[in-house]
């Protein structure tokens, strides 16, 4: 037999060749990382517990359950189950073309929807294939304000145009519109059936054009036929809403109905307007806001059976009689007030009366004299330098000197004045001016003053940081308002250094912007019982009774809900911008009385104009 070998096993020495690693990317060296530091250490350890990283299911599931969750709450506003119904605003762009005849197409576009109205004159078709409600305003009249009001509060605008395209009184209405906040749009087409067969696709691609430089992104739909109905109920149902930032976090309602209750003491009434609470949740002990009318108290809030249904109830007479619940009273002792203004006190600020240790340690100090006008501060003074101070003398002979070269200057002005007159002489056309040139009504004072208006605005445009010195007062008086700096970068300047009168009035904030983001989280913390989506009657106290008869018939009521310290008076700096679409070219003076559109207030002022830079 043959004796079996063992098989040596190899060992590696000490020379054995090492491979380096592959480079795989997942982790720095040493020596990478201690370059990137460079040295540096962590200030502090951070002793808490490290945050629990998900695995890859966990993730997954999350993004499931938040993706599951938007589109739920998506499908709700959509089908319009728990919010109210989809406020459509339809305007014309185009005088031949009336609002209700889009209105007539959509009522008509699906047998089985249900067509209720309100007293106001509004619209509601609900639609149960598409378990979704709307609610139409025909914004037929001729007040530029009244469509404006209208479009604060709308969550889709329906613009209805004719193939004649858009005429000035929509070019205007757009400006106003995008300058305002524009909701969401879409465009229909109603007589494209006016034109001949083989121009009707150049017409709309035309038409389409001049929309698009409006709306770059809007196409315009057909409204000709029982089912083009459907379709634009169908996209304004589904496309996404435009966020209108004055909208959504306030709430407002528009009036479907509306009463007058008078007070039999006489005097101020209550205003009921019943309708659908949108954006936010309402207080009763808040203030609300009627555009054009003002602020007010409200006094109670009521909740009401809805009179729109998605679908038509079999119990007639449940439906019949309306349920009406007491949803909250206004506590007086919660409730804001309307003061606007603030109370002055003259006496705030005065010194008070001095100390013996302040006495006599006025009487130690050494005082310097400095020779000041009468009336002017202590801060004023200071810009004073000590070898500017004149005695009166030396004032009122300077005084006098000026007063004597203006006599001089108005000698010589009246002399050549003089001269003009000799040397001028009156020519009269012998070609008689035609009777069609000439216009009866003319007013030459209103021309002439137009004139001069012109004149100062192009002054003014050409030397905006002149000012002509005037020759019959004195300089020193002119502009005694006034006075220099030596740096306006370096000079010290009080931001409250001689404020007129009227500044003590405004209410003012500490910080405001911090302010203003408590108030809309309350807002949304806020548990009232007012919630957005619910059909209400709110009872609004100290309203004229002239005010509500006065009210035209075209006119929507609208009411906006007002945060906290929304109604104190403030001043506003804005920037105006003249738009192209507007023939008046007249100059606007400063002080003038304009009426401004600022979010969902309308109010006068004159404003004061300036030069718009970022100093």
């Amino acid at each position: 037999m043959a004796i079996e070998a063992v098989q040596e096993r190899h060992r590696a020495g000490s020379l054995k060749q090492q491979n380096k690693q592959h480079k795989h990317g997942r982790h720095k060296s040493k020596g990478f990382l201690g370059n990137a530091n460079k040295g540096k250490t962590l200030s502090r350890i951070n002793a808490r517990r490290a945050k629990h990283e998900l695995r890859k299911d966990e993730r997954r599931n999350q993004a499931l359950q938040l993706r599951l969750k938007k589109r739920e709450d998506l499908l709700k506003i959509r089908r319009g189950l728990t919010d109210a119904p989809f406020l459509v605003a339809i305007i014309s762009l185009s005088s031949n073309i009336k609002p209700d005849i889009a209105t007539a197409f959509l009522k008509a576009s699906d047998s089985e929807s249900l067509i209720t109205y309100s007293s106001e004159g509004q619209v509601h078709i609900s639609v149960p294939r598409f378990k979704q409600r709307f609610c139409f305003v025909e914004c037929a009249g001729d007040n530029l304000f009244d469509v404006l009001d209208v479009l604060k509060v709308a969550d889709t605008v329906l613009f209805v145009v004719s193939v004649e395209g858009i005429q000035s009184e929509g070019e205007i209405l757009l400006t106003a519109a995008l300058a305002q906040g524009l909701p969401t749009t879409a465009v229909v087409l109603v007589d494209l059936l006016r034109l001949p067969p083989k121009k009707r696709q150049e017409g709309k691609v035309c038409l389409q054009k001049q929309i698009n430089k409006w709306l770059p992104d809007e196409k315009i739909m057909n409204l000709e036929k029982v089912s083009d109905g459907l379709m634009v109920l169908r996209r304004i149902g589904n496309q996404k809403q435009r966020s209108v930032a004055q909208r959504d976090k306030r709430p407002h309602l528009i009036a479907e109905k509306t009463e007058f209750v008078v007070n039999p003491q006489g005097g101020l009434g209550t205003m009921k307007l019943t309708g659908y609470l949108r954006g936010k949740s309402l207080s009763v002990n808040s203030l609300v806001h009627i555009p054009g009318w003002g602020e007010y108290q409200l006094k109670q809030i009521d909740a009401s059976t809805d009179p729109h249904p998605l679908v038509q109830s079999k119990n007639k007479e449940n439906v019949e009689m309306a349920m009406v619940d007491v949803l909250e009273v206004a506590d007086p002792t919660k409730q804001e007030s309307l003061e606007s203004e603030n109370i002055p006190d003259p006496m705030e600020g005065e010194q008070t009366w001095p100390t013996e240790e302040e006495l006599k340690e006025a009487e130690n100090s050494v005082r310097k004299v400095k020779r000041i006008p009468a009336g002017m501060s202590e801060y004023q003074a200071a810009w004073i330098p000590d070898s500017d101070a004149e005695d009166e003398d030396d004032d009122v002979d300077s005084v006098d000197g000026m007063q004597c070269d203006i006599e001089a200057q108005e000698e010589e002005m009246s002399d050549e004045d003089d001269l003009n007159e000799t040397d001028t002489m009156t020519v009269t056309s012998e070609v008689p001016l035609a009777d069609d040139k000439y216009d009866q009504e003319t007013n030459i004072t209103e021309e002439q003053e137009t004139l001069q208006k012109i004149k100062d605005a192009r002054s003014e445009q050409m030397f905006p940081d002149e000012i002509d010195t005037p020759l019959d007062i004195a300089a020193r008086v002119r502009f005694q308002k006034y006075r220099g700096l030596k740096s306006f970068r370096t000079s010290p300047w009080d931001p409250k250094e001689n404020l007129p009168q009227d500044y003590a009035r405004i209410f003012q904030f500490q910080r405001f912007d911090r302010t203003h983001k408590r108030l809309l989280q309350e807002m949304e913390d806020s548990s009232t019982s007012a919630m957005p989506g619910i059909y209400i009657t709110i009872h609004i106290v100290g309203v004229s009774e002239e005010l509500f008869l006065s009210r035209p018939g075209t006119q929507s009521l609208v009411v906006y809900g007002m945060l906290p310290h929304e109604q104190k008076m403030s001043v506003v700096n804005m920037v105006l911008k003249r738009p192209t679409c507007l023939e008046i070219h007249e100059p606007i003076k400063s002080k003038e009385q304009l009426i401004f559109q600022c979010g969902y207030r309308r109010f006068m002022a004159c404003p004061i104009f300036s030069q718009h830079t970022n100093g």
